[in-house]
């Protein structure tokens, strides 16, 4: 080959070469980044550091959605709090994601080991995809585990709270109801004692008589995954779901400083109040001839609005 077209064919090469690289560097999404501030505590700055990896980690829709998300700082509450703004009408996070305009916390415990997210457009920014009718994770706060380097591509079914049994044992319907009871009453108390200005600001406190007694009481409540077909709990559900709302009222028990913070708790309360009147609702249904079958049937006509076959 002439030297001249032999050099002339490099170089083409080299440019269309050159040409794919820089698209591909253009493709490729910006990583979402904070700034840790020097005056933060030490623990507190150690905790944000190693926690903001695995955050990204078990929520791919952060890098993502960088473009339009506006970092707010750091906060040290109940949990450190990473925080970020949406601002209104950003075209890069999808619109029926329902996050446009809220500030979302993306909460660490102090322990390194769960990362918690509240609203519902900031859940579908974690999770990179919307939270569809009847999604289980809809309800409650999302909790992810932070210690593992493995992407997370399954959340948990229930996540304000965890069980340990697999395929628990089913229930008689009048046991169901006793336990169904129990959590009702335990949801009215401590929603209750948490208006009660000796405790409500008293983490510690809160953490030894709500918390810990809400989740040993919501272990005896399997998630969809491990629930036994012929469990009658499954009917009783929204009274586990009252026990968890209150649960996720008592981590908002902190004396608010935003008006964010405000609407949060705001919103944990209309939730843990709504879920306790169908938990009483449900409890009164039972009792009636032929409830586990007008159950099933609102249950089969309601799979029906949302598409049968």
């Amino acid at each position: 080959m002439n030297p001249l077209r032999q050099n002339e064919f490099m170089y083409k090469k080299f440019s269309a070469f050159l040409l794919v690289s820089f698209l591909a560097a253009c493709s490729e999404k910006p990583k979402l980044q904070i700034i840790i501030p020097d005056s933060l505590d030490p623990a507190v700055k150690s905790l944000a550091i190693q926690s903001w990896p695995k955050i990204k980690n078990v929520c791919p829709g952060l890098d993502r959605f960088s473009g339009g998300l506006e970092f707010q700082g750091i906060e040290d509450n109940r949990d450190v709090s990473i925080i970020f703004k949406i601002p209104e009408g950003d075209s890069e996070i999808p619109g029926h994601y329902g996050a446009a305009g809220h500030t979302c916390y993306f909460d660490v415990s102090h322990d390194g080991k769960n990362l918690t997210v509240a609203k519902e457009g900031c859940k579908a920014i974690c999770l990179s995809r919307s939270l569809e009718k009847n999604d289980p994770l809809q309800n409650g706060d999302l909790v992810l585990p932070l210690e593992t380097n493995v992407q997370v591509d399954v959340v948990p079914e229930k996540p304000a709270f965890q069980t340990t049994s697999i395929k628990a044992s089913p229930l008689r319907l009048q046991d169901a109801r006793h336990l169904a009871e129990n959590a009702l009453v335990m949801a009215k108390k401590f929603e209750i004692t948490l208006y009660d200005e000796t405790i409500r600001h008293d983490d510690q406190l809160i953490e030894k008589t709500i918390r810990q007694p809400i989740l040993v009481e919501l272990n005896k409540w399997p998630s969809i995954l491990e629930q036994h077909p012929d469990d009658t709990r499954k009917y009783f559900a929204d009274c586990g779901e009252a026990l968890a709302f209150v649960r996720s009222l008592s981590l908002r028990t902190v004396k608010p400083k935003s008006k964010d913070m405000i609407e949060d708790l705001s919103h944990a309360l209309n939730n843990s109040i709504r879920s306790r009147e169908r938990c009483e609702a449900v409890i009164d249904r039972s009792k009636l001839p032929d409830f586990e079958k007008s159950f099933k049937a609102r249950s089969r006509q309601q799979e029906c609005l949302n598409g049968c076959g």
